[in-house]
């Protein structure tokens, strides 16, 4: 038995929205770590990869459940730290008109 470990950098071509989900204090929370870095998770990097694949090379690497059957996941994905500078963008007032147009916006951003 071996293991094979891969590090990977990565750059974003578009804007994030990651979130956990919560929504207590607005639609979507931002998701941090202990130290209230934001950060990508594991189960998201591995959903993205999984979706590459065909349904089988996915049940094969990231593993199954069925209801008499399963296979665990022969990779693992760890959670992915944000490295370099980053915002994040709290609308904390806004209005929409009847065709979901917003009318007033207030914008704090945080580094």
């Amino acid at each position: 038995m071996r293991r094979i470990m891969v590090k990977a950098e990565f750059e974003l071509i578009s804007p994030l929205c990651i979130s956990n989900g919560e929504g207590a204090a607005a639609d979507k929370d931002v998701i941090c770590d202990y130290k209230k870095r934001p950060f990508i998770p594991g189960t998201s990097i591995a959903g993205a990869l999984r979706a590459y694949l065909t349904e089988s090379e996915g049940r094969r690497a990231f593993g199954y459940a069925d209801a008499n059957a399963g296979c665990e996941s022969q990779i693992i994905v760890y959670d992915a730290p944000i490295e370099q500078d980053y915002t994040i963008s709290v609308r904390d007032g806004i209005a929409l008109d009847s065709g979901k147009s917003p009318l007033i916006r207030t914008n704090t951003i945080i580094r």
